[in-house]
């Protein structure tokens, strides 16, 4: 049996430039699920050194109705549970620049701030089966400052995902 090889013979293979940057190992990303009831709400902090200059995009995911605020520059105080973001190529040891901290309500620590700017607000409306939305634009992160995606729920007893994925531009 003959090997197909999309290289051979001169052929030149193209991927896109999202798909190069995971192979390259410069994109991370982290997720959480919870079941929250109403006014309950995921957050996330993701803290952005001087220099980095993350692309953001947000994927949720809620069996009810939720909302998603993302904040720029929040002032961190304390709280949360740290967590290392993880690398999308599972063969690099390249660690992002972005330190990141996780809270569900009401079981956590939460996570003391002052909010900062609400750049983007986004409603996840359901069929009753749930419901999904992904921010397919990126944000590109202020570099020096605290950015917050906070995932809201509107009903009680909801099931509810956040990711929040990132690449840093070299």
């Amino acid at each position: 049996m003959q090997e197909h090889n999309i290289y051979a013979k001169g052929a030149y293979g193209v991927i896109d430039g999202a798909h190069a940057a995971i192979h390259d190992g410069r994109v991370f990303h982290i997720t959480f699920s919870e079941q929250i009831n109403a006014t309950e709400y995921v957050e996330v902090l993701l803290t952005v050194p001087a220099g980095v200059y993350p692309h953001f995009t947000v994927e949720i995911v809620a069996e009810k109705l939720a909302e998603l605020d993302v904040f720029m520059d929040a002032t961190y105080t304390s709280g949360g549970v740290s967590t290392t973001p993880r690398n999308r190529n599972l063969n690099s040891t390249t660690a992002s620049g972005v330190t990141a901290a996780y809270v569900g309500s009401p079981g956590g620590t939460p996570i003391v701030h002052a909010a900062g700017t609400n750049v983007w607000k986004k409603l996840v409306t359901t069929t009753g089966k749930g419901g999904a939305t992904r921010f397919d634009r990126e944000i590109v992160g202020k570099a020096g400052s605290a950015m917050v995606f906070r995932l809201t729920s509107k009903a009680a007893n909801s099931d509810v995902n956040i990711e929040v994925l990132w690449y840093e531009p070299r």
